[in-house]
């Protein structure tokens, strides 16, 4: 009876230390399962932040290219205007020409300065609304410009948070045993 008794001990100890093995498998393969799935999230991330930080870079550089093409246009308009003043100054005189050809009974010489000096207005008074019209669009340019800056803000801020996620995410995986 005493070695019938030992022979049940023996095949009990036999399938506890079984179970236990059964057990200590199955909590490492849940826990390779469980790094695994942390680790694919913090790759996810990692891939999210690298996607973002490269549309960053790119919105950066075409807010620059835009600043850039902004302020070139601006100089030209800025050059135009001023040539046109100049022309607008030269037209005035003329038209000082004309009462000057006027006053000395010169009427065909005032007539043709006077044509001159209407059609260099018109032409100039075209010109001047050209240049209003392009100043406009270069203004709503910049507000564009201004709107892009702003979304690639608003992305820098979206990678903060992403970086925050992963440091989050490695802590509680260095975290876990």
């Amino acid at each position: 009876e005493r070695q019938e008794l030992e022979r049940i001990h023996v095949d009990k100890m036999s399938k506890l230390r079984n179970r236990e093995e059964e057990t200590s498998d199955r909590l490492k393969r849940q826990q390779r399962e469980v790094e695994a799935v942390a680790f694919e999230h913090r790759q996810r991330i990692l891939r999210e932040e690298e996607r973002v930080r490269a549309w960053c870079a790119e919105q950066q550089l075409l807010s620059s290219n835009r600043q850039d093409q902004l302020r070139h246009l601006e100089h030209a308009l800025e050059l135009r205007e001023r040539a046109v003043c100049s022309r607008e100054a030269s037209a005035e005189s003329k038209g000082a020409q004309a009462a000057e050809a006027v006053a000395g009974a010169h009427l065909r010489a005032r007539a043709e300065v006077e044509k001159e000096y209407l059609e260099l207005k018109a032409n100039l008074n075209a010109q001047r609304m050209q240049l209003e019209m392009e100043r406009a669009r270069v203004a709503e340019m910049r507000s564009e410009a201004a709107a892009e800056s702003g979304a690639a803000r608003a992305k820098e801020d979206q990678v903060r948070v992403l970086e925050a996620a992963r440091a989050e995410a490695e802590a509680r995986g260095a975290g876990d045993p």
